[in-house]
């Protein structure tokens, strides 16, 4: 298997072996995520969706029981509002509506968050802005069907992909991805964002998605300890 090295020899590799065009594209860095242009259209990019493990948690559940909710705890160098857009946009994904309530409360670069959304689901989050280590992320979504998580029960360091015990002693490999051996999972996941991206037929809905994401973590943030109503604040 040839290895690849960087995202963008990732993404002619996916193209190529899916045999499909690859358009020239740009990739520009905004404030809390990446945006694509090609072919005079765009679309935001937002790699982390593409984690299978998040993939997982995703996927407008029924929702038997309500409350539901879904805790997380994010630990990462990005911007507290970069992780609170994140956050937000994952649990829209795992409970399938739309928030609208927010309050967060905040400390230097650690925050705590509450969320309720439209079909009544719950959420909270512990958010941590560290200027080293990995990044770290665990979320859990309980309801009456049961709990389901990203992460293994008990674990505080996510486990990679690849553990291999050897005579030379313990290694691991983060690959996750046959046909993108040699990137690692986020680079993968960046991969595959572009891609779908790219040959998405409409990407209007994730777009206005981000826009209207954008202004709740604006005006959450912009008022701390406030609870933030959609139709009233945003």
């Amino acid at each position: 298997m040839e290895k690849v090295y960087t995202v963008e020899e990732g993404v002619k590799k996916l193209f190529a072996l899916k045999k499909q065009v690859l358009p020239d594209y740009e990739i520009v860095q905004g404030k809390r995520y990446k945006t694509i242009k090609w072919n005079g259209k765009s679309a935001p990019l937002f790699p982390f969706l593409e984690h299978p493990k998040i993939r997982g948690l995703s996927g407008k559940r029924e929702i038997l029981g309500k409350p539901c909710a879904m805790t997380g705890y994010s630990v990462d160098n990005a911007s507290l509002d970069a992780l609170l857009f994140r956050e937000l946009l994952i649990a829209e994904n795992c409970f399938g509506s739309e928030v609208n309530k927010v309050t967060v409360f905040k400390s230097g670069n650690s925050a705590n968050v509450t969320a309720k959304f439209e079909n009544d689901s719950t959420l909270s989050i512990s958010l941590h802005s560290a200027g080293f280590g990995e990044n770290l992320f665990k979320h859990e979504f309980f309801n009456t069907e049961g709990m389901i998580s990203n992460r293994a029960v008990d674990t505080v360091i996510p486990q990679q992909a690849l553990n291999v015990y050897t005579k030379n002693g313990y290694e691991y490999y983060t690959d996750s991805n046959y046909a993108l051996y040699g990137l690692n999972e986020s680079q993968t996941d960046e991969v595959v964002s572009i891609y779908a991206a790219i040959t998405c037929d409409d990407c209007t809905e994730l777009t206005e998605k981000a826009e209207r994401l954008d202004k709740i973590t604006d005006v959450a943030l912009k008022n701390v300890g406030k609870c933030v109503v959609k139709g009233e604040d945003f």
